[in-house]
């Protein structure tokens, strides 16, 4: 008999309010298929990858959605890019009209016209740069909650630390498992800590070293406002007095 945890991506995304708001009844049927979500760096931005058995909705094996930042410190969107879905017949979840959100929309971002800074109409600007924003919180809430956390947010651990709605939905739903799964759950609960012991490494470690470059740096800010100020001109002055 297979073992794992059944549906364990389409509830880990569900525990976080704003991704659960994205999702409909007809896309928990395909996102039951998802086996795991990736992200990795590029030179400015970050590319997410969805993973999927084969399903009845769509050819794909893999979704991927690149975002494009302005700089390396990622302060603003550029543009995204998402895998055009090869739907099945009649399968499409995307299609219009329809009165919800799809979460496979994240796929079809936001078209930006080349002409974006000529457009004079203020409304399409600001809804088109509203449009924009929301795609790249949605992208950094996957990146940065979702898949280091995953198991929390399957089990509403995080929802509850956040004081989600959803979070307090959680508990019936995980009584409810089976032995198996529940064996499966705990040891996922044991790589979770692991990483979390790992990642405060990481950030302890980040913040000597960022602490040791400002030290290291403040004789040069030093130097370069004398230079800037001629201070270092009027203390030679002042030393051959």
């Amino acid at each position: 008999m297979k073992r794992g945890v059944p549906n364990f991506w389409l509830y880990a995304l569900k525990g976080h309010d704003l991704l659960a708001a994205q999702i409909t009844v007809q896309d928990e049927e395909a996102l039951k298929h998802l086996t795991d979500i990736k992200w990795s760096r590029i030179q400015k931005g970050f590319i997410l990858e969805f993973h999927f058995n084969t399903n009845p909705f769509f050819e794909n094996p893999v979704l991927a959605k690149t975002y494009h930042m302005n700089d390396e410190d990622e302060f603003f969107l550029e543009s995204s890019i998402g895998t055009k879905i090869t739907w099945r017949p009649g399968k499409c979840l995307t299609q219009k009209p329809s009165t919800n959100k799809s979460f496979f929309g994240l796929f079809s971002p936001p078209e930006i016209p080349m002409n974006l800074k000529d457009t004079k109409n203020t409304v399409v600007v600001t809804n088109l740069k509203y449009e924009m924003e929301n795609d790249c919180f949605l992208g950094s809430i996957i990146r940065d909650e979702i898949i280091p956390r995953a198991i929390s947010w399957f089990t509403g651990e995080a929802g509850l630390e956040q004081k989600t709605q959803i979070s307090a939905q959680r508990s019936n739903f995980l009584k409810n498992l089976s032995e198996d799964v529940k064996e499966c759950v705990e040891s996922l609960r044991s790589i979770q800590e692991t990483y979390d012991a790992f990642k405060a490494k990481f950030d302890k470690d980040r913040a000597s070293i960022q602490a040791e470059y400002c030290q290291s740096c403040q004789p040069l800010y030093v130097e370069r406002y004398k230079i800037i100020n001629d201070e270092a001109y009027e203390e030679s002055i002042d030393h051959e007095a």
